[in-house]
């Protein structure tokens, strides 16, 4: 189909589409609260491999040892295993749900449901793994960081070791079929005719370290490697040539798509032909952060993996690359705070396990942050974009960040934003106390207490305090003058909330305490979390306590009973939460972000559509329903709907606990006129989809050469003999899915989509 697409005005999205959606979700079914990370990588993320299993959806190692899924196109990324013991360093996906990685010290684990569980085995004596290929469901090959390479016949479950040592590392594997395979490993290359039982070790022009290869046929294959060499054969690997390169930087990785090549390596350098390889050219430089890994599908959408935790996409083949994801500071993250527009921040500090000091942002309610330098301990926002971190300050939500002249010679853990120039900031062992500044940071005002770790002001004037000791401290001018109200909570209070001047609640290493009088009596609450971080009320009888495992208790009665809310988190500890537009934002180690809605946001996030083989496509969501001038469509409930009919087009999706998205931006299509099949000057396919037989046209006079069947990541699966005119191809052997028919056609190369049932 060939559509043209516009966007529509957003006022063209009546709240009709909104009350019909209602309807389509039906009855919502009661979920069980839970942690969400909302940043999976982070900046010493090492993402050594990444592959397409489908448009949107994508799966990548982290050598810190994870495997990760995204399934809109690389912006959000889940954590599907963490804690590997021995890290992942290379993948295969056979689909999107059946995968293996492998590993440091021999280790693989394998996968049926897309890494949601994993189990793994091990090979004895084997290195550190450092490649990964398979040929078809059962034959498959990898090798080692020093030369292994292994066989096997049964997916993965057991491996035979067919080279004991070569040169140097395994780079990569290829094969043309069953029989026909290379391997590059340290600077020589190898070939096998019989599936791998034996290798022969090739000839190459020069010590180019092949990091990358592809074969378009037996005959004709082209490679990848050190200082930009690029490599190609046309006799099998017999004989290998120097080609042409725009550049003098490794390349670590290449991807194939038709006559499309694409190459990515050290410094941010990238390359890419558009004619099969003949001629190169260099993209510009994004940025100077190494390339790992590329993939990339026949839908032209595709990611590569960078240093820092940088992930790139492209949505024309490669052409155009935009950075949509990059790494978090690895931080103990200590604080966190809100503005009630969305926008907040979180702060944390060097420390034990290899913590950076590191500062976030996020601009929608912690649905995704962006990561820099900086920290500390103690940070604040206002409704107004007034903030405080540490003695630094902000007046635009901390877009920027004013330096402050002065700081107090003291550990500060808590601080209090009151405008940009005065602010209070408390903490400390040794001249402990609360410091406030009305310039900005110039000069301090102190008022002597023992280490406060939190305060929170219900009013503009009105502020409370607790921390290390049993006090709690309250202020009445804005924190000019503080009262100690005496011995009233247990030790060391983490965390003191106030609903208003008179409600309060505390948290902390054993126990809390709550007040109804401002302070002047406190009533002891010993069924909270133990260590807890942060209390939040939202009304004088509903409020949440989050502990330092990610345990969250919620209260109906004022603090006075408490019940399980959410589950801890495994090998988390929190260092602080806060509550937002029905979202609970809790902070934690390793630079790692949650989120637990609580109820639906008022600021709705905004679904993106992506356009994919002619169709409109949105990310996984719990239900989904595709409208047209305004009007739901019956049926279209898949991720994926076709645009028969003119009309401006959008989404509307929901999530686990039945809270609806806003609409998508509207997309308007202005014709779905199908092309002229009496027309064709090129290969015609069909039928699509296909059962058995599909049916080639060639144009008159024609030839169509070297043609191959690619699956979804570009690997042949088929070869054809050479057919001039009509001809017939048997597809039965094929699993369900899309595939892509190249072929030479006239000297140039072409490809066909279709659909095997």
């Amino acid at each position: 189909m060939d559509v043209l697409r516009n966007f529509a005005t957003p006022t063209m999205l009546k709240h009709s589409a909104l009350t019909a959606f209602f309807l389509f979700i039906g009855v919502v079914k009661t979920v069980a609260q839970q942690w969400e990370l909302m940043t999976a990588i982070k900046n010493r993320s090492e993402l050594s491999a990444v592959q397409m299993t489908g448009p949107l959806v994508g799966y990548a190692v982290d050598r810190l040892g994870a495997i990760l899924k995204t399934s809109n196109a690389g912006v959000d990324w889940e954590r599907k295993q963490n804690n590997l013991s021995n890290a992942p360093q290379t993948l295969w996906m056979w689909d999107e749900q059946r995968g293996i990685a492998a590993g440091e010290s021999g280790r693989f684990y394998h996968t049926s449901n897309g890494f949601t569980d994993a189990t793994s085995t091990s090979v004895f004596g084997a290195g550190h793994f450092s490649a990964l290929y398979f040929v078809n469901d059962m034959l498959g090959f990898s090798g080692t960081e020093d030369g292994q390479i292994y066989r096997t016949t049964d997916g993965g479950e057991t491996w035979s070791e067919q080279v004991e040592e070569s040169t140097g590392p395994v780079f990569c594997f290829y094969f043309v079929d069953g029989s026909l395979g290379f391997a590059s490993a340290g600077a020589d290359l190898y070939r096998t005719t019989d599936g791998g039982l034996e290798w022969e070790s090739l000839p190459t022009p020069q010590l180019v370290n092949v990091r990358s290869m592809h074969f378009f046929d037996a005959l004709h294959g082209i490679g990848v490697g050190s200082v930009g060499l690029i490599i190609r054969t046309d006799n099998g690997g017999d004989t290998w040539v120097v080609q042409d390169s725009p550049t003098t930087y490794t390349l670590n990785d290449l991807q194939v798509q038709g006559d499309v090549l694409f190459a990515c390596g050290a410094w941010g350098h990238t390359i890419r032909s558009t004619n099969g390889g003949d001629t190169w050219v260099e993209l510009p430089l994004l940025d100077g952060r190494e390339r790992h890994s590329v993939s990339f599908g026949n839908t032209g959408i595709g990611l590569m993996t960078a240093a820092g935790g940088y992930v790139y996409r492209t949505m024309d083949m490669a052409a155009t690359w935009e950075v949509v994801h990059r790494g978090i500071p690895h931080t103990g993250f200590n604080k966190v705070s809100f503005a009630s527009n969305g926008i907040g921040v979180a702060v944390g500090v060097a420390g034990l396990q290899g913590f950076e000091a590191g500062f976030a942002r996020t601009t929608d309610g912690g649905r995704h942050w962006q990561g820099s330098a900086g920290g500390g301990l103690g940070i604040h926002l206002r409704d107004d974009g007034v903030g405080v971190v540490g003695v630094n300050h902000t007046a635009d939500y901390f877009e920027t960040i004013q330096t402050g002249s002065s700081a107090p010679q003291v550990t500060i853990r808590c601080v209090q934003a009151f405008t940009p120039s005065t602010y209070i900031v408390a903490g400390g062992n040794l001249w402990g106390g609360f410091y406030r500044t009305t310039n900005g940071g110039a000069a301090w005002s102190h008022t002597e207490a023992s280490n406060p770790y939190d305060m929170h002001f219900p009013s503009e004037t009105v502020g409370y305090a607790a921390g290390e000791g049993s006090s709690v401290y309250k202020t009445v001018d804005a924190g000019v003058t503080w009262t100690d109200l005496g011995q009233v909570v247990p030790a060391q209070q983490f965390t003191v909330f106030f609903l208003d001047e008179l409600r309060g609640w505390t948290g902390g290493a054993g126990s809390g305490a709550r007040t109804i009088d401002g302070g002047e009596s406190w009533e002891f609450m010993g069924s909270i979390p133990s260590y807890t971080k942060s209390i939040i009320f939202t009304d004088a009888d509903t409020g949440y306590a989050v502990g330092q495992s990610g345990q969250t208790l919620r209260s109906v009665d004022g603090g006075v009973t408490w019940e399980h809310h959410i589950d801890e988190v495994f090998n988390a500890t929190f260092g602080d939460a806060a509550l937002v537009d029905g979202a609970l934002i809790g902070v934690a180690n390793n630079g790692d972000i949650y989120r637990a809605q609580l109820s639906c946001p008022v600021n709705r996030p905004v679904p993106t559509v992506f356009e994919v083989e002619g169709e409109l496509c949105t990310a996984d969501a719990n239900s989904i329903q595709w409208y047209v001038d305004d009007g739901p469509i019956d049926g279209a409930t898949d991720p994926c709907h076709n645009p028969t009919n003119i009309g401006a087009y959008h989404v509307v999706t929901s999530d686990a606990q039945g809270c609806l998205s806003a609409p998508s931006e509207p997309i308007s299509i202005v014709s779905t006129a199908l092309p002229d099949p009496t027309n064709a000057t090129s290969l015609a396919l069909f039928p699509s989809p296909v059962d058995d037989l599909l049916t080639l046209v060639v144009p008159d006079g024609m030839t169509a050469d070297r043609m191959a069947i690619l699956d979804v990541q570009g690997r042949v699966v088929k070869l054809i003999p050479a057919i001039r005119g009509p001809g017939s191809v048997d597809v039965s052997d094929l699993r369900s899915g899309l595939y892509v028919l190249r072929c030479d056609l006239g000297g140039e190369f072409v490809a066909q989509r279709f659909l095997k049932n």
